[in-house]
């Protein structure tokens, strides 16, 4: 925000930031025990969203994830490079051969049931390298789980660390590996405290009248 004023020439003090509004009636939470054993992403198979080093964390936590019986689920859309193939499916695929981490990290096409798979899930995981303002978070936040995110973009609107989820630096495998464990290690209950919140975080700020109050605060001092 700061960079895009300084960067038209427009003063911060005649800005506003509107997110947009989310309908939380089409994700919604149902019974979650958070005892699944199973962490989800939502995400494209593109560089942007960062497999390549979540699979690097993966391995450095490969020991903990499997005493503790846990994988990650992987949906996405595969995206075509200019030649048509499809290479980070495929090189993550022979990447997660390579280290034997069939149990670990399970790569699945683009699913039209995500309402179940987030409610039969322990938290939402978003390792990318930037993002705007992800509604894959909100669809997690709208199911009550906690999130595990990279700090890009407005993270810091989204995940309270340590409170709805933890963050982590997305350039580094080992903070993601230490991130994974200490979410893994914690207790069922509060995984579920951690979903509460992230569901009154999303209330609070991202509801449709939220966005309609600020719009009409705002037209107000246009007037």
């Amino acid at each position: 925000f700061h960079d895009l004023t300084k960067k038209i020439g427009i003063s911060k003090r005649k800005c506003r930031v509107i997110h947009n509004g989310f309908n939380p009636k089409q994700f919604h939470f149902m019974n979650n025990s958070y005892q699944n054993k199973k962490i989800v992403v939502v995400a494209k198979y593109s560089q942007q969203k960062n497999i390549f080093k979540l699979i690097e964390s993966i391995e450095r936590s490969k020991k903990t994830l499997r005493e503790r019986n846990y994988s990650i689920h992987w949906y996405g859309d595969l995206t075509k490079n200019k030649e048509g193939n499809y290479d980070e499916y495929e090189n993550a695929k022979k990447f997660i051969a390579k280290g034997n981490l069939y149990d670990l990290i399970i790569l699945h096409k683009r699913s039209h049931d995500l309402v179940e798979i987030y409610n039969k899930s322990d938290a939402l995981l978003l390792p990318s390298t930037y993002e705007g303002l992800p509604n894959v978070v909100l669809e997690g936040m709208a199911c009550k789980l906690p999130i595990l995110m990279s700090k890009v973009s407005d993270y810091d609107l989204l995940v309270k660390n340590n409170q709805n989820g933890f963050l982590f630096d997305p350039i580094s495998s080992k903070e993601m590996s230490n991130t994974l464990e200490k979410f893994i290690t914690i207790e069922p209950k509060k995984k579920k405290s951690m979903g509460e919140i992230s569901y009154k975080i999303l209330k609070k700020n991202f509801s449709n009248e939220n966005f309609i109050k600020k719009y009409m605060t705002l037209f107000e001092e246009i007037l």
